[in-house]
């Protein structure tokens, strides 16, 4: 993680498959993924031998750039949310809960917790400011944050206390 050329091969791994938002490429995502990753700072915090040789498998790279996916998503979403486009915040929930079962995600929780993400996806699709709040701080970003305590809201999910409700005559 400390080469000199890390920012090349982070960008060589992205997912250009997974589809954004529309207007959003790829070198957006990554613009906006590097303005925010400090190679220093990513190095000092998971140097647990004190040597600064930290390594990490691709996969931990695959999950970075997917939880990029999903942030520029959640950015749809809460734009769209701001505009009541509803169209747009069904599509975003919809991805949302989809990338569950993006390859690096599928990788590393080799399915835990597949069901409560779908259903938190599904959750924000149907307009649920408070689901996509606690998406947000469970991924602990920020930037979207209202300063609201959503721990609870996220517990509900995670136990599915929390689901959608179909409409009446729909299942």
């Amino acid at each position: 993680m400390g080469a000199s050329d890390l920012d090349q091969y982070i960008a060589s791994r992205a997912p250009r498959d997974i589809a954004l938002p529309d207007g959003v490429t790829w070198d957006d995502a990554l613009a906006h993924f590097f303005s925010r990753f400090d190679q220093d700072a990513y190095i000092a915090s998971n140097d647990l031998g004190g040597n600064g040789q930290v390594q990490a498998e691709s996969l931990v790279i695959d999950i970075m750039l997917e939880n990029q996916a999903r942030r520029e998503w959640l950015t749809a979403w809460f734009d769209a949310y701001n505009r009541k486009d509803g169209a747009m915040m069904s599509k975003a929930g919809l991805v949302l809960s989809q990338s569950a079962d993006w390859p690096a995600e599928a990788a590393s929780t080799r399915g835990a917790y597949l069901e409560q993400m779908h259903e938190w996806g599904r959750l924000i699709a149907t307009g649920d400011y408070e689901a996509a709040q606690a998406f947000a701080t469970y991924h602990e970003w920020s930037e979207f944050s209202d300063g609201k305590d959503y721990s609870v809201v996220t517990g509900d999910i995670l136990t599915g206390a929390r689901v959608v409700v179909p409409e009446e005559g729909n299942s």
